[in-house]
């Protein structure tokens, strides 16, 4: 009985701690330079959270694809 108290509570925790986790990712990196990559092409839009989105995943995948890039070009 003690044990199934524990349990239940330490699923709680995790779960608030990885809906947190999402939050921050999802909001703050990826829509959130979405948003900046938009206002700074398109001062006077308001941009859609799908575009946002769109937008953020390839700004990171291409942050990504030049960092890669650039470790190849000095390691050779």
């Amino acid at each position: 009985m003690p044990g199934e108290i524990i349990g239940e509570g330490l699923g709680l925790v995790l779960k608030l701690l990885w809906r947190i986790a999402v939050e921050v990712i999802l909001e703050l990196l990826i829509i959130g330079a979405g948003r900046l990559v938009i206002r700074l092409v398109r001062p006077h839009s308001e941009p859609s959270e799908l575009s946002c989105v769109v937008v953020g995943l390839v700004f990171w995948a291409s942050i990504g694809l030049a960092l890669y890039g650039l470790a190849q070009a000095t390691a050779a």
